[in-house]
């Protein structure tokens, strides 16, 4: 990265070695200097491509509005339980929804199960289907 940033400040163009650094940034989680390296980059006048989706990181309020969404839970049950306005219920789901690319309720389901976050007798024998095709194995 020093190297990108002394290229770019001499007038020069490093967006490889710029590049490169967001990449090992990106993938130890050292999310300050991947945010430098984006910096420096963009003042290069390089394209960044968008953020990685990498762990999709829900934040805590999302992931409470997840789980009771998946349990079953309407908007208004929601906000009952977390002492939530229904428009930030709404706001939550649908972060949620575009971080786990789901349309639905019934989508956020099968991804909470798939994941171990949830059980649910509708879903779980399509879930036990798709652990063992995944693990290659005939259910």
């Amino acid at each position: 990265m020093v190297s990108g940033c002394a290229a770019r400040a001499s007038g020069g163009s490093a967006p490889t070695e710029l590049d490169a650094a967001l990449e090992i940034f990106e993938k130890y989680g050292a999310a300050p200097w991947a945010e430098r390296a984006r910096a420096e980059l963009r003042a290069s006048g390089a394209v960044l491509r968008s953020r990685p989706q990498a762990g999709l990181d829900l934040t805590e309020a999302e992931l409470r509005v997840a789980l009771l969404a998946a349990d079953g839970l309407t908007d208004r049950e929601i906000c009952g339980q977390l002492y939530l306005s229904p428009k930030t219920v709404e706001f939550h789901l649908g972060r949620v929804y575009r971080k786990l690319g789901v349309r639905g309720r019934t989508e956020l389901l099968c991804s909470a199960a798939l994941a171990g976050f949830v059980t649910h007798p509708l879903v779980e024998p399509q879930v036990t289907a798709l652990q063992a095709s995944a693990s290659g194995q005939i259910a």
